[in-house]
């Protein structure tokens, strides 16, 4: 089995910049202009929260999903439980992936069945972010008045439980965000998981 990609804590030495010009800032998101020494050209990048992905399979081996509506796409999309990494509140991103899958799928996992897979850049032209991948082994529904569950986040969600292999998963057409087809690969290239 291969080790998960040990860039959690990537130490390579960063591009020489000469400044971050924020042009544009909403509640969830900045964009800002970035030179480089040297180079007066403006390069436009979105500054937007780390978040995780957890694949999550439950003690059935059902995987859990997230049913939810993706204005940007114009449709109801299939994902696993992601989510923002609440840095301010000192959030790690461990202690992130465990909050989504509880608030997403309702299901929560004991310590040693939450496995990371690393993490990558979603989108290295435009994106400055982060993405963590963990797995989550055995995962169990909570009592429907665990308090985690009152921070739920308001969205039109729904709940699935796939049976199927991952292999059909990733044929659906509801299944459609690249990052989320990513973690799989990640997964089964470290022999995490199975497509069939």
């Amino acid at each position: 089995m291969s080790q998960p990609r040990n860039d959690f804590n990537d130490h390579r030495d960063p591009i020489a910049t000469a400044h971050d010009t924020i042009v544009f800032q909403t509640p969830w998101f900045a964009i800002a202009t970035r030179s480089l020494t040297g180079d007066d050209r403006p390069y436009y990048i979105m500054l937007v929260p780390d978040f995780v992905v957890v694949i999550a399979r439950d003690c059935q081996g059902r995987w859990l999903l997230v049913e939810q509506e993706r204005p940007a796409v114009g449709r109801r999309t299939w994902e696993w439980a992601s989510g923002h990494v609440e840095t301010a509140r000192g959030e790690t991103p461990e202690q992130a992936a465990r909050r989504e899958l509880v608030e997403e799928t309702g299901h929560d996992i004991d310590d040693d069945h939450l496995i990371p897979l690393g993490s990558f850049h979603p989108d290295t032209g435009r994106l400055a972010n982060r993405m963590w991948c963990y797995l989550a082994l055995d995962a169990a529904p909570v009592d429907p008045h665990d308090p985690r569950l009152a921070g739920r986040e308001e969205l039109d969600l729904r709940r699935v439980m796939w049976d199927g292999s991952l292999a059909q998963l990733l044929q659906r057409p509801e299944f459609a965000c690249g990052s989320h087809l990513g973690v799989v690969a990640l997964a089964a290239t470290q022999g995490r998981v199975t497509l069939t």
